[in-house]
């Protein structure tokens, strides 16, 4: 299900009207939150499904790959009941800025330089990293009376290829890469007893999960995007003649629905038989065909009823 709707023009707006209206100890906080604002209005726009997932994977796909992005520079908005470890902090409503690092240096060293993360973001860009930024909007962030997207004091800038194919790529490593970039926003929040880091650590692995679960998606051949939103710049210029948010050209990911056949899931490219002779429901994975081409193959329901059937039944726990 997709409830995001236009989020990005939304938080475009309200990280200007906050950028303005920060103090003087925050002044280089607003510059930056003003930055990261222009930065979603020129990226490139994705909607996701509700929770920021697309496919039924861990993630283990990227282990040892390059993570890239479809543009150098993307938005993500989507809509989240809650966030695992944060109770009572939901629903949000999330908009993330995900850029490749190399080739968006002039936004990176002006974040580096107002924000003083210079040595630290420096060593990953020369690596070759990814730099996500993101915002959201729930029930606690009131401004002027109004619910709006507040950026969140922290970024994350993570290396865009992991050591070896061995390595797993999972939020707990991730929540080690949080980087602050509101520095007086996190000092007025630590002195009024606001500031919790393991809050920080949960926050920013689940943005940064779900700008990898974009980039793995896309990994796939047989995955592809289309329009959801097309832009017509006559209806933005009467929409904001009106007071209305402009509109903004938004793309989604396309996953295949046709399922592989029985005979072409009944021997792999080695020549091995893989299929069980048995009923029983295969659950969707990504296939590597070769070292450079990946498809997603939907959950199907494989082998013979005659020769039996096999449930499987899968146990999901939460914290």
């Amino acid at each position: 299900m997709i409830t995001a709707r236009n989020y990005a023009a939304k938080a475009v707006r309200d990280l200007e009207l906050i950028s303005k209206t920060l103090s003087k100890e925050e002044k280089e906080d607003g510059y930056i939150v003003s930055l990261v604002a222009k930065e979603i209005e020129k990226s490139q726009h994705f909607v996701m499904p509700d929770g920021g997932k697309i496919l039924d994977t861990h993630l283990s796909s990227l282990s040892g790959l390059p993570a890239r992005l479809p543009y150098k520079s993307i938005s993500i908005e989507f809509f989240q009941e809650e966030i695992k470890g944060q109770k009572g902090k939901g629903p949000l409503k999330f908009v993330i800025l995900a850029m490749e690092s190399q080739e968006n240096l002039d936004f990176i060293n002006k974040i580096t330089m107002k924000s003083d993360t210079k040595d630290l973001l420096d060593e990953n860009v020369n690596r070759g990293s990814l730099f996500i930024a993101f915002c959201y909007e729930n029930n606690a962030n009131l401004f002027q009376g109004s619910r709006r997207f507040v950026l969140h004091p922290h970024a994350v800038v993570i290396p865009r290829q992991w050591e070896s194919p061995e390595s797993k790529i999972t939020d707990v490593r991730i929540r080690r890469m949080a980087t602050p970039i509101l520095r007086g926003v996190v000092k007025r929040m630590s002195s009024a007893g606001e500031y919790d880091i393991n809050n920080v650590h949960v926050d920013t692995a689940f943005a940064t999960m779900s700008v990898l679960y974009l980039c793995e998606a896309l990994s796939c051949s047989n995955v592809s995007t289309r329009i959801l939103e097309a832009v017509d710049l006559r209806v933005n210029r009467k929409r904001v003649a009106k007071g209305k948010l402009p509109l903004y050209e938004t793309k989604l990911l396309v996953v295949p629905s046709k399922p592989y056949s029985n005979k072409e899931d009944a021997e792999d490219p080695d020549g091995i038989k893989r299929n069980s002779p048995r009923e029983h429901l295969r659950r969707g994975h990504i296939r590597r065909l070769d070292e450079h081409r990946r498809i997603w193959i939907n959950s199907c329901v494989v082998g013979n009823h005659n020769d039996g059937r096999i449930d499987k039944t899968y146990l999901v726990l939460g914290e």
